[in-house]
């Protein structure tokens, strides 16, 4: 198997279609991150058209084990695309309230020391939840991503 570049595309049978993850980089800890395309599409996508999309915003950020799948025929490499950047930020829920309300949430952002705080700002809400995910549970969020509220998004 060859080795994985950062920036290379892979295609994602989903239930609702075909969808589009971009390798990232590696963690010691967390494995290896992969940014999900907008989009679910019926047939795949060209060479052109995967270009464009790569530049579009993410869907969200997550860690996937990308190497197993792709060893495991789950995924199909595609073509290759610059990355935009190889360290996004993320928020954690630091656990919950009794009426299910997230207590506080952790910040990461580059550079910057991890940090609590009560309330999301509208531009920390799109920041994508620092979370693990196997095949399954991947293919089960790019499905619900645009169907739930933020409150109730299982990464978002």
């Amino acid at each position: 198997m060859e080795k994985l570049l950062a920036g290379d595309v892979f295609e994602v049978q989903t239930m609702h279609g075909l969808a589009y993850i971009q390798y990232i980089h590696v963690d010691e800890e967390l494995g290896q991150l992969i940014k999900v395309f907008q989009g679910v599409y019926p047939k795949s996508l060209d060479e052109d058209e995967l270009k464009k999309l790569a530049i579009q915003p993410e869907r969200f950020y997550i860690y996937y084990p990308l190497s197993a799948a792709l060893r495991a025929g789950l995924v199909e490499k595609k073509v290759y695309s610059e990355i935009e950047t190889n360290n996004p930020p993320f928020v954690l829920r630091n656990g919950l309230e009794r009426d299910g309300k997230v207590r506080n949430w952790y910040i990461y952002e580059p550079g910057v020391k991890p940090y609590l705080v009560e309330q999301l700002t509208d531009e920390q809400k799109t920041y994508s939840e620092k979370a693990i995910v196997n095949h399954t549970a991947l293919q089960e969020y790019i499905d619900c991503i645009n169907t739930l509220p933020y409150d109730k998004h299982p990464i978002k």
